[in-house]
């Protein structure tokens, strides 16, 4: 004990007598303790999706693989029946659960107050026996059983209610996109459940038993490749082999198809995804949220790693130079009889009592970082769990073994030395080849990422400023909650036209740059088995001239008649040149499996972007039927704004006679879609001036102790005439080659980087040489700036001060 205290005064004493030095230490390594902190934090909520439930183990998704002529792919959805006659079949299936989103916004009416609610899921009566979704109020066996049930999380209904004890209550729900709902039917609350977790595929406020949807709509139970828009989800036996059991699905599903498919050489497999590697793994067609978790948070992984080694690489210069310095310290000691092992101890402990110091105040950093992620709501929690015991000593053994690390090399070094060798000369600090290697490494890490942000934001500025070959300026969309505007839609958009803001209004089933249904069609010379996917677009014939659409060909729907509108569909110029159709009006096109009437193309438009940039132009059916909107889009004025959206949203709430509509804008919507993608950019700008903040702290240490180390050099070179700029290029020399080194080694780095992420843009930006050079300048600058000070004071030294010193 005596000794560990003698330990501990002798690495005070050396804080105290060195503070700009164990300054830096601690700073730069808290700093990247922090952002490895917040990242590790991050990615174990990544991590820890689905896994809640009690038998996440045993429950898997059922996937499709279609072949339907050129609609090839992986979909997380399927039809109605695959799920419930699997289960049948298979005794390895003890559960099958189907859920399916309520799409659009839902009206909630209790009493005399209304609500909106867009989270809104239909699920089957198993739902409680395959997912731990606990019930407060309820039970869970029957609670979605029977048709108009539904079952609230805890904060609907305290929302709605203001109170948990709400069974046996009845709401009124009401969507125009279902047949059971489209009168406001009752619907009895059956069951209160807790809220669903953070780290959930699922992100539902109520539960509509899936009977619901079946009313009205019987004939859908039993149609196989119909409809594909549920998600399966099973409950395997224990111990149950899933290869054997994939094994045997197809021939299931093969007995069930319709003929008429198989015959035109249709079809699809289904095959089955474990539920805890769906969030980080799966990227379908369809999925409940974006895929490729997995990519973002090895990327996330890799910039702990990068950052943290750079704090590292500071600690670890840093501790060796201030230790070299200490060489006469080390030889006394020595000669007085100090052992090699006590030499060690006591350099190591002193960098890791630096160490556990710098993890303090990484914990302080933390707690000043999480207001600014305070939108990461579902973060919040796993931030709060850094401070439980095996959490804190995780990070405590990290701190410990990062010590360890820097304190290793001056300590087993400098202990091996003879005294002599430190009572004859002054020890000086000498940048040896592997401090140089280390030096180069950050500044080569702070480039690349540097080069990484500006490559993202230039990416997000072409996919926020494309042009997308539509007018989205000062379009509001409205949705449409009452059913009855598909049948008076053109009373309706005359309503709208009264108020003098309003340049035009039109109709449409999915908004523009977001959205559009696919479906497969025959086009005029192609057989059935060589269907076409195509994206699908119910509008009316308003929608074409309000967005600015121009035409290459044919005409638009025309005005009052909407019987030879219905017969008639718009394409665009992809779909004509993808069918080989030099002039396409005229040509007809028929759907697989709906009326087998085709319909003639009366008019072919420019290519515009119906989906957001994520995705390439497809071909495209606009179709109308008014049966299928689903949005108003009103176009304004130059000049009307938020009053002209009141007014609007007035009229809108008469006409769907509910007090609940909301509206935006169509180009605040659209780009919603890139929101992500802002805050990588956001992100990696944090990271990447942390980064170079850290390698200039470290390179500002450096400086310190190498000007010290050639003072007596200075002194003589300015004794014999050398001016202030001649010592200021003398000793900043060495770290431009560094930076320089750094750039070398960064480029083809960044190079691999940019063109790896990029490639999955179909609309990308060009990998810049400027930009290269560009964050090249920008870590010398930052060097320059950093050691500029410190080397300027240095060459203005008097060269006498500078010998008496020696």
């Amino acid at each position: 004990m005596a000794m560990f205290a003698n330990y501990l005064r002798t690495a005070l004493r050396s804080i105290r007598r060195h503070r700009v030095h164990t300054f830096l230490n601690v700073i730069g390594l808290s700093i990247g303790m922090a952002c490895t902190i917040v990242i590790v934090q991050w990615v174990r909520f990544e991590f820890s999706f689905d896994r809640y439930h009690a038998n996440a183990d045993r429950i898997y998704r059922l996937a499709t693989n279609f072949n339907l002529g050129t609609l090839q792919g992986k979909a997380a959805i399927t039809d109605h029946p695959s799920g419930p006659t699997l289960q049948r079949y298979f005794a390895e299936i003890e559960k099958a659960v189907r859920f399916r989103d309520v799409w659009g916004t839902s009206v909630l009416q209790y009493g005399d107050r209304t609500f909106s609610e867009n989270r809104l899921l239909f699920a089957d009566a198993a739902v409680f026996e395959v997912f731990s979704f606990p019930l407060i109020q309820g039970d869970s066996r029957t609670a979605l059983a029977e048709p108009y049930s539904v079952v609230l999380t805890k904060a609907a209904a305290l929302k709605i209610f203001g109170t948990i004890d709400i069974v046996g209550n009845q709401i009124r729900i009401s969507n125009p996109r279902y047949a059971a709902l489209r009168r406001g039917p009752l619907v009895t609350v059956t069951a209160v459940m807790e809220n669903v977790p953070p780290n959930s595929q699922f992100t539902f406020s109520m539960l509509l038993s899936f009977e619901t949807y079946y009313q009205d709509n019987q004939d859908r139970r039993d149609i196989w490749i119909s409809d594909m828009d549920n998600y399966t989800y099973f409950l395997l036996a224990p111990g149950c082999d899933v290869e054997a059991l994939v094994k045997k699905i197809p021939d299931v599903v093969r007995n069930h198809l319709d003929p008429t498919i198989l015959e035109a050489g249709g079809g699809y497999d289904l095959f089955l995804q474990p539920l805890t590697r769906i969030h980080l793994h799966s990227n379908l067609i369809g999925d409940l949220e974006q895929g490729d978790h997995f990519n973002k948070v090895m990327v996330l992984l890799v910039i702990a790693v990068l950052i943290l080694v750079i704090a590292c690489i500071n600690f670890i210069n840093l501790t060796s130079a201030r230790s070299a310095g200490r060489g006469r310290e080390v030889g006394i000691r020595k000669t007085l009889g100090a052992d090699r092992r006590a030499l060690i101890w006591q350099f190591m402990g002193e960098a890791i009592l630096l160490s556990i110091l710098a993890l303090l105040f990484a914990l302080g950093w933390v707690e000043l970082i999480r207001p600014f992620l305070r939108h990461m709501d579902q973060l919040q929690a796993h931030f709060a769990s850094i401070y439980r015991p095996a959490t804190l000593a995780g990070y405590v053994l990290l701190a410990v073994v990062v010590g360890a690390v820097a304190g290793a090399y001056p300590a087993v070094f400098l202990s091996a030395a003879q005294p002599r060798s430190f009572l004859n000369r002054r020890s000086v600090i000498r940048a040896g080849k592997f401090r140089n290697l280390l030096v180069i490494l950050q500044f080569s890490v702070s480039i690349c990422m540097i080069v990484a942000t500006i490559v993202i934001f230039r990416q997000l500025d072409l996919m926020q400023h494309k042009a997308l070959g539509f007018e989205p300026d000062r379009v509001l969309v409205a949705p449409i909650l009452n059913s009855e505007v598909h049948e008076t839609y053109q009373s309706v958009r005359r309503r709208l036209m009264e108020y003098e803001g309003v340049a035009d209004v039109a109709f449409t089933s999915h908004q523009p740059g977001r959205h559009a249904r696919i479906n497969v069609l025959v086009p005029e010379g192609y057989r059935n088995r060589d269907m076409q996917r195509m994206d699908v677009v119910s509008i009316d014939e308003n929608y074409v001239p309000a967005l600015g659409i121009k035409l290459a060909a044919g005409h638009n729907f025309s005005s009052g008649r909407p019987a030879d509108n219905r017969r008639a569909v718009l394409i665009n110029r992809t779909a004509a040149r993808k069918f080989g159709w030099t002039n396409a009006v005229g040509k007809t096109i028929g759907e697989f499996d709906k009326d087998p009437a085709p319909k003639t193309v009366i008019g072919v438009t420019e290519d515009f972007h119906q989906r957001n940039l994520y995705n390439r132009i497809a071909p495209l059916y606009l179709e109308y039927d008014p049966g299928r909107f689903n949005f108003a889009l009103v176009k304004l004025k130059p000049g009307a704004g938020e009053s002209a959206k009141a007014v609007v949203e007035a009229k809108w709430k008469e006409i769907n006679r509910s007090s609940v509509v909301a509206s935006w804008f169509l180009d605040d919507g659209y780009l919603e879609h890139y929101r992500a993608l802002n805050q990588m950019g956001r992100l990696f700008t944090g990271f990447s001036l942390t980064a170079l903040l850290i390698a200039c702290l470290g390179l500002y240490g450096l400086t310190t102790f190498m000007v010290e180390a050639r003072t007596r050099e200075i002194g003589i070179r300015k004794s014999i005439g050398a001016s202030g700029t001649d010592i200021f290029r003398l000793l900043s020399k060495t770290f431009v080659k560094w930076v320089l080194a750094a750039n070398v080694i960064a480029w083809p780095v960044i190079y691999w980087f940019n063109e790896s992420w990029l490639e999955d843009f179909p609309y990308r930006v060009n990998t810049n040489l400027g930009i290269i050079i560009l964050a090249g300048l920008a870590a010398l600058g930052g060097a320059l700036v950093t050691v500029g000070w410190k080397v300027h004071k240095a060459a203005g030294a008097n060269p006498v001060d500078a010998l008496r010193y020696e």
